[in-house]
């Protein structure tokens, strides 16, 4: 994990958007991660937030590659009240077999997303990416589109359900796949700065026979160092052992 946070961040969100006025909104950060499913919340106008984390993933099955990717990062920056801008990049993924290791980046992704509903008890909004070419696996390049629907709903003061509809589009192997990935958990507030949450995800290919459908288990816990910073780690299991295992962590801080 990346601990020095305290320039960089500021230099980046600089760098990208060199003419917007950070303030500082009230409420509490509300990170996208940890978790497969996106949260609903954007982040308020001229506020910037740094997401960073890493994760390791252990392949289930004999020939299945061990990774270890860092750091990711998703800078968010609030556009208007209901709308922010997203830069994903995964960073460096270093791959591990029996026959050695390489070493790659992926392609970086642009997006955005909306709040489509904001009412007290429950939320939806709308998000959307593409991929950049900055990427140099045998894949990138090559043009990846993402759009999701996410929801949440307060069932009381402590415990919310939440869920995600996504469609990908996206090449591997030289071979393109449009998958389906639903996403369904529980988020529970345990005290005003601890907080976890379980989650339930599948991914389903819509146009390729031969794959299999991957169901995963996933959880993690949060802490919120001050209104602005939150820690995490999490961890996933593969419930039908297509695929690999993984244990992360990671940090937010907002401007």
């Amino acid at each position: 994990m990346i601990m020095k946070y305290s320039l960089y961040p500021w230099s980046l969100c600089a760098l990208l958007f060199p003419g917007l006025s950070f303030a500082e909104p009230a409420e509490t950060i509300q990170p996208d991660r940890p978790g497969f499913s996106t949260g609903t919340y954007t982040v308020a106008p001229g506020v910037a937030q740094l997401e960073l984390g890493f994760q390791s993933d252990y392949g289930n099955n004999s020939g299945d590659p061990d990774t270890f990717t860092a750091p990711l990062i998703n800078v968010r920056v609030g556009l208007t009240s209901t709308t922010e801008l997203n830069v994903l990049v995964d960073g460096w993924s270093r791959e591990r077999t029996n026959s050695g290791s390489v070493t790659s980046s992926s392609d970086m992704l642009l997006g955005a997303k909306h709040r489509l509903i904001m009412a007290e008890q429950y939320n939806v909004s709308l998000l959307g990416y593409v991929s950049l070419p900055t990427g140099n696996t045998p894949d990138s390049g090559t043009f990846t589109s993402f759009l999701g629907l996410l929801w949440d709903y307060e069932l009381d003061q402590d415990i919310s359900a939440f869920g995600t509809l996504q469609f990908i589009s996206f090449v591997e192997g030289g071979q393109r796949s449009n998958n389906f990935q639903p996403a369904i958990g529980l988020s529970f507030s345990h005290t005003s700065k601890l907080s976890s949450y379980i989650e339930y995800y599948r991914d389903m290919s819509l146009n390729i026979r031969a794959a299999r459908d991957i169901d995963m288990f996933d959880a993690g816990v949060a802490y919120l160092l001050t209104d602005n910073i939150q820690m995490d780690v999490n961890f996933g299991v593969s419930l039908d052992q297509y695929a690999s295992d993984f244990f992360g962590a990671g940090f937010a801080i907002r401007f």
